[in-house]
């Protein structure tokens, strides 16, 4: 077993706060590596969002760049595991959003997941001038494909901008029929924050919580 190989199975094994805590290099070594990162177990990095913000901030301050990267690598999962990554990462990732708009800017049919991972990771990382209009331009373009992948993460991403999003309303509204219904709740949720008052009372009746 080389000693790449090792440090997986340590961040399989243990997981990543401990890992980071204990090896914070080794961590690095890990999301820097190009032959390493693609083996990367996802699920043993699914507590990256609840490292200690310190440590998290450090760790994003060497990985982001990499991951930015990883976007454009030739394997699909390597692609998408660098958008929910760089999605768990949160506000410590805000230089990645034109790399993660580039994303949402391509062709829906180039990969959809990809779009879709891109654009949960803009909604996980916060709302910037940047990416209002990509978004708005994406939740367009993707309202007749057949697959949710996309509209859905758009709508959450969309809603955290609040009134500055008026312009994707008429999208939304269009999303709020969609027969998928997460995007139905999303694109409901997105219109309530952004322009209450194109929700008619059918509408809003669809967002109180069912009763038992």
């Amino acid at each position: 077993m080389t000693e790449g190989e090792k440090l997986l199975k340590r961040l399989k094994d243990e997981g990543l706060p401990r890992l980071a805590s204990e090896d914070f290099p080794a961590v690095v070594w890990i999301f820097k590596d190009p032959t390493l990162f693609p083996k990367i177990d996802v699920d043993a990095v699914n507590f990256l969002p609840r490292l200690d913000p310190n440590t998290k901030a450090a760790l994003a301050g060497e990985v982001v760049s990499p991951l930015v990267d990883a976007l454009k690598h030739e394997d699909q999962w390597t692609r998408w595991n660098a958008a929910i990554l760089l999605g768990f990462f949160g506000t410590d990732a805000k230089r990645a959003l034109p790399a993660l708009a580039d994303v949402l800017e391509t062709r829906i049919e180039a990969d959809a997941g990809l779009q879709g991972k891109a654009a949960a990771a803009i909604w996980q990382i916060g709302p910037d001038a940047r990416t209002l209009p990509v978004l708005i331009d994406a939740l367009g373009k993707a309202l007749d494909d057949k697959e949710p992948f996309v509209r859905q993460p758009v709508c959450l991403a969309l809603s955290k901008f609040g009134p500055e999003a008026k312009a994707a309303v008429p999208y939304l509204l269009k999303a709020s029929e969609d027969e998928d219904p997460m995007v139905k709740k999303s694109a409901l949720e997105a219109l309530r924050n952004i322009d209450p008052n194109s929700l008619t009372p059918e509408r809003l009746k669809s967002l109180q919580p069912k009763g038992p």
